[in-house]
Order: structure tokens, then sequence, then C-alpha cells
């Protein structure tokens, strides 16, 4: 979980007002620099690029929740307006086509029928996660990926910290969600590795790919509340009206964690220790009762 802006460092020139300088955009040969004003205005304007995502993604993922025909024809829907978007509008380009892949990663699923959860499940992350990787490197071809800043002694530091934020929501989702497991029948080992490619997935589409790119378009803040919007609804539809409760209250966690380190390592830990405890929790009451 490691996008952040690439920029060049140059002097700022002598007759600029520092305080007037919130922002600076970039390019191979020079750096220019915008006043706070017009920053703040162009956000404003780009309002309705997160306001239309997020109607077309939750709309979609409602829809789709009813398992029935409307539901197939409401996500080609919200696939061809997230393309057209792209299409329409250069700078939302990049954004749009990232939020295309969830209805795309349906569609896949839609279409590959299989007899048990976790297979059904194995076939919507592959399919969400190999497009994400896709897009992610043919994004990062214009948008160089900066390496994170935390160094050996941040990481030491952090990673503890996230370890037992993990827990935490771990210990939540297992009193939340414990009577709704639907991996009774599936080996221990391999949920538990399942569960780990899942998390990573998961963070390289709604934290890598919809909040960094959001954040391109949008207010950082509005990005995030962005990915927190399309990580909840991905959850709609399941068992119980308690899953995206949850994801809310885990989304508010990871996209947090982004908003303010920028590092998809420390939200992959975060989401992978909370659904390995989780796992490890319902499967110690099984096995002992």
């Amino acid at each position: 979980m490691l996008l952040a802006e690439h920029q060049t460092t140059n002097a700022i020139p002598r007759h600029w007002d520092i305080k007037s300088i919130e922002t600076r955009e970039t390019s191979p040969c020079s750096t220019t620099y915008r006043p706070a004003d017009k920053v703040s205005k162009s956000y404003l304007k780009n309002f309705w690029i997160f306001v239309f995502i997020a109607i077309v993604i939750v709309g979609d993922q409602i829809t789709l929740s009813t398992r029935s025909l409307a539901g197939v024809y409401a996500n080609a829907l919200a696939l061809v307006l997230l393309i057209g978007l792209a299409l329409w509008k250069k700078q939302a380009r990049m954004l749009a086509i990232s939020a295309s892949i969830l209805p795309a990663a349906n569609m896949v699923n839609l279409a590959l029928p299989q007899n048990t959860v976790l297979a059904q499940t194995v076939v919507f992350y592959s399919s969400l996660l190999i497009l994400a990787l896709v897009y992610r490197f043919m994004f990062a071809l214009d948008q160089p990926i900066e390496k994170s800043k935390l160094g050996k002694r941040g990481y030491l530091t952090i990673l503890p910290l996230m370890i037992l934020v993990g827990q935490l929501l771990g210990v939540i989702g297992y009193f939340m969600l414990r009577h709704h497991y639907s991996f009774s029948i599936t080996p221990l080992p391999l949920l538990a590795a399942c569960s780990i490619i899942f998390a990573f997935t998961e963070e390289t589409f709604f934290r890598g790919l919809i909040q960094q790119q959001g954040s391109m378009v949008l207010n950082p803040a509005l990005a995030a509340l962005l990915s927190l919007i399309v990580f909840t609804s991905a959850t709609i539809g399941h068992v119980t009206i308690l899953s995206p409760l949850f994801a809310l209250i885990a989304g508010l966690v990871l996209v947090t964690t982004y908003f303010k380190k920028q590092n998809l390592i420390l939200t992959i830990t975060i989401n992978a220790v909370a659904k390995l405890v989780y796992i490890g929790l319902v499967a110690g009451v099984i096995i002992f009762h």
C-alpha cells in the first residue's frame, strides 16, 4: 500500500508568498505553483465526480444484492457509466477506470458460478486482484510510485501497533459476525492463506487505487470517504446487515491509516490480522464445542 504522487523538488521563487502555496503541479522539466484559493475551487468543481461514482457503485451493489436479473443489468450499466466517465473527462479517467474494476469483477463472478462460498469468493477476489494489479502498474508508468517514507526503525515502531489494531478489529468482527460464519467446511490452513490474499487484494484496490487515484482528483479527505463508501458497499447483500456495518468500522480505520501514512503495508497488516483473528476465534469455538 505504497502509493503517493511523484513530485520533484525545486527551490521556491522568492517572489512567492509561502502561505499562499498549498499544492504544486509537476512536470519533467519544471514545477508550477498554484495559489490556495485556486486549489480549493478545483476541488469543489470535482465534487460531482465523487457524487457520481459513489451513486453508481452503491446503486450497483444494492441492486446486485437482490440476486435478480435486474442486478445483472444494473452491474453492466454501472460499468458502462464509469467507462463513459473515463472517456469523457480526462481528469477523472484513472479514478473512473479504477472504480470500474468492481463491476467488472462482479461480472466475472456472475459468469463463473461455483458450488461453495469459498470458491465463489476466490473467483471474485482473483479477478479483482488481477485487474487492480494491471491498472496499478499501468498508472505507475505515468505517475511513478514513490517509495515509503518509513524506514526500518519506522516499521519496527508502527507495525506492532498495526498488528494490535488488526487484532482489535478481529475481535470486534468475531462478536458481530460469529453467527454468520460461511466457511465451516473449509480447512483452516487454506482459509488462513486465502484471508491474507483477500486482505492484499482489498488494500491494493480500495486504498491503492480508489483512494490514491481519488486523491489526484479530489480533496484527499474526500478521496478517503469515497474509498470507504466503495469498500462498505462491496459487502452489501452478504448474509447479514452486520457485514456492511463491520466493513464501515474496519474501513474507517483503514482509510484513516492510509490517509495519514500513504503506506499499503500498514493497511494490509491491519486487514490481514483482523481476518486471521476472526477466523481463529470462530474456529476455536467450533473446535472446543
